[in-house]
């Protein structure tokens, strides 16, 4: 069974970003990968969900998320730096 699950958390700054688990209960047996796009990438992308549905065949959980101020996360873009992107993944 194929789930997609949107994940919630904040950042260090409070701000709740949004992210997505996928899998496939039928082949997921390998771990799990992250997905980090650019700064001004997007969960939804075309390149993080085609990476997402490579792994995902591959017998991986994968999980993208949005960076703050992006997609559906909270916060400011125009406050954003290469430092809050990277405490984001953190």
């Amino acid at each position: 069974m194929k789930i997609h699950e949107k994940v919630y958390f904040k950042n260090s700054e409070g701000h709740q970003l949004v992210g997505v688990v996928d899998r496939d209960d039928d082949k997921t047996t390998q771990g799990l990968v992250f997905i980090f796009g650019n700064f001004n990438s997007y969960k939804y992308s075309t390149r993080q969900e085609d990476l997402a549905a490579l792994f995902t065949s591959l017998g991986f959980a994968t999980f993208r998320f949005d960076y703050q101020g992006r997609g559906e996360s909270e916060g400011d873009i125009s406050y954003a730096t290469f430092t809050s992107g990277l405490d984001d993944t953190s």
